[in-house]
């Protein structure tokens, strides 16, 4: 092929077709090759010299597997050429030939119409298949979205069939995470570790791939390319001036701008760099993204702000092109997070469980995690589970709670504060608990669960209490399950801990005790405040189990809740009267077992 190819391409000077005034003869990528001349009896010279080449490498061309296109004064004409013993297919207007997987021709739509339905019906079968849900969303993600990847960047698509498929994906997407259709749609293109599924739109995947494909085409550094390219977007720029643009003519145009010049009332040719200027724009509205010119470094750079980081903005320079896709899509993404957030009602959960990856580690492998659980907490995250005062449509004559009778039965209500399932509350917030005390290092303390410290005339009984009298230390952890209603929540009840014991704390202090007071918080649905991590320090717990440990805890709290939430629509009682306690645990580790008084059945 290399032989082929600087054959073919020293031949550029003589019969190469000339775009903006750079010759070219031929175009590859790996074995596929597409010969360029300007007139017909240079392509048979180009044909003659490639079976040439190919004879003397002991290969052959397969004419029925190749194609020939001859345009000429804005018609196709039916020229026949040879190669390789045959005649290959001489294309008429409006036929296409896929090279490289995009649909070439004369006044050919490029919009991959069969490889959509083929996607499509690609869900239907996913949809009927025996795989677990997050499966499917995987082997959406992964296997079957990807196929349009090369064809978005480098072909002209209409919006069209892709917005069609789009609607049928996020219909899939809502049916395997269990999802009314009244569900915010943001779920479905949020990262996974942000809650969602991660299945980027392909409407915006079009913009970020066609801007991304400008960018490293205007940053190459192969000397040729960048003679057309800027030869190229030189005369695009020059039809909508009027005149000879500078660097920063050509950055404003891309980004979009309308001011002066570039507002005018006038058609560009389509190319990729109208489809770039449409795409920036798109994104500019969006996320704010810009393209810049740098004068001092000489050179094209494209802004995006910088969402959760230390600067303000990010700069891409063309060094950093191959990164620019991945932050477009970040950045689309955060506006993704950020639409569902500032919703009242299905963004308050989400405030919380996008604040740690852990509180979504099983949305991509299911790890740890019940079918029946997967069936609630995406539900139940977004606020959406059928419960007397969180319907939407339908008679909402009476609110109360069906149980205690309260003047309103919301999810908070059911997993924290209906006093009918406070057994269900102690079981919860025990299984926390004794996750993290059988993963205390035993050696040389005493562990306390649910005990007053030592030396200390209280009433109040921490959930763990771990004293090292050789190191003069003791480490009080409390836990806590609350509601995730916004961010504040789960603030408000770490120092709602700290306030409770804070004089216990103070008065083993006055002992000469070094005392360690923390709350460990994970919320009814399984968010995991970042803070607890000081928890797993102080108690002296190997690095390498933290991760683990907090999974467990996210599922324990996931697990609890949801069977919370079916004995109380159900009632009937499907949680245990009595957690199973961690194996292993020594004679000093007593914790407090349910009263029969707690028994809501009673």
């Amino acid at each position: 092929m290399e032989y082929l190819i600087r054959s073919l391409a020293a031949q550029r000077d003589n019969v190469g077709y000339r775009d903006n005034g750079i010759p070219i003869t031929v175009l590859a990528y790996a074995d596929d090759v597409a010969l360029v001349s300007r007139k017909p009896d240079g392509m048979m010279k180009l044909l003659d010299l490639a079976d040439r080449i190919a004879a003397w490498s002991g290969l052959k061309f397969n004419p029925r597997k190749c194609a020939t296109l001859h345009v000429a004064g804005g018609r196709v004409r039916g020229t026949e050429f040879r190669l390789g013993g045959g005649t290959p297919a001489s294309m008429a207007e409006g036929e296409s030939y896929d090279y490289l997987g995009i649909p070439t021709g004369f006044n050919v739509d490029q919009t991959p119409g069969r490889l959509i339905e083929e996607i499509v019906e690609n869900i239907d079968a996913l949809d009927a298949s025996l795989l677990a849900p997050w499966q499917k969303i995987e082997a959406l993600n992964m296997f079957l979205l990807t196929k349009l990847d090369f064809i978005l960047r480098g072909g002209r698509v209409r919006k069209g069939p892709l917005k069609i498929l789009d609607k049928r994906v996020k219909r899939a997407l809502k049916d395997w995470m269990y999802l009314p259709m009244r569900a915010s749609w943001e779920i479905c293109h949020l990262d996974p570790r942000k809650g969602g599924a991660g299945v980027f739109s392909t409407a915006d995947q079009v913009d970020i791939l066609t801007v991304s494909h400008a960018f490293r085409l205007l940053s190459s550094r192969e000397p040729w390319v960048r003679a057309l390219v800027d030869s190229a977007i030189t005369k695009t720029v020059r039809n909508r001036t009027r005149r000879e643009p500078e660097e920063r003519d050509i950055a404003e145009y891309l980004y979009g701008s309308m001011r002066a010049e570039f507002g005018r009332y006038r058609f560009d040719v389509a190319s990729l760099w109208s489809d770039a200027r449409m795409a920036s724009s798109r994104l500019s509205v969006k996320i704010g993204m810009s393209w810049n010119w740098s004068d001092v470094r000489r050179e094209f750079e494209i802004v995006i702000p910088a969402h959760g980081r230390e600067v303000d903005v990010i700069r891409v320079p063309p060094n950093k092109a191959r990164m620019l896709g991945k932050l477009l899509r970040d950045a689309v993404r955060h506006r993704y997070l950020a639409r569902l957030l500032a919703k009242t009602d299905q963004g308050k959960v989400f405030e919380c469980i996008s604040a740690s990856p852990f509180s979504n580690h099983f949305l991509r492998t299911g790890a740890n995690t019940r079918f029946c659980d997967w069936r609630f907490v995406h539900r139940a995250r977004l606020g959406v589970v059928p419960l007397n005062a969180a319907t939407r449509w339908g008679p909402r004559d009476d609110l109360r709670c069906r149980r205690c009778g309260w003047q309103s039965e919301t999810l908070p209500h059911v997993l924290d504060h209906c006093k009918v399932h406070s057994n269900a509350w102690r079981g919860r917030h025990d299984a926390i608990l004794h996750r993290l005390a059988g993963e205390v290092p035993r050696e040389g303390v005493e562990i306390r669960v649910d005990r007053t410290p030592p030396m200390i005339d209280s009433a109040l009984r921490p959930d763990l209490v771990v004293v090292d009298e050789g190191r003069r230390k003791i480490v009080i952890v409390d836990v806590t399950v609350p509601f995730e209603n916004r961010k504040n929540a789960l603030d408000y009840a770490r120092q709602t801990k700290f306030q409770k014991y804070s004089g216990i704390a103070q008065q083993l202090a006055d002992r000469g005790y070094t005392v360690s007071l923390s709350a460990l918080v994970v919320g009814a649905l399984g968010a995991w405040d970042p803070q607890n991590w000081v928890v797993f320090r102080d108690l002296g717990i190997a690095k390498r189990n933290v991760g683990r440990i907090a999974k467990f805890m996210i599922s324990d709290a996931i697990r609890w809740s949801r069977d919370i939430y079916v004995s109380h629509v159900t009632g009937k009682i499907l949680y245990p009267t009595t957690p199973a306690l961690p194996p292993g645990l020594g004679t000093n580790y007593s914790p407090r077992n349910c009263s029969e008084d707690d028994d809501p059945t009673k």
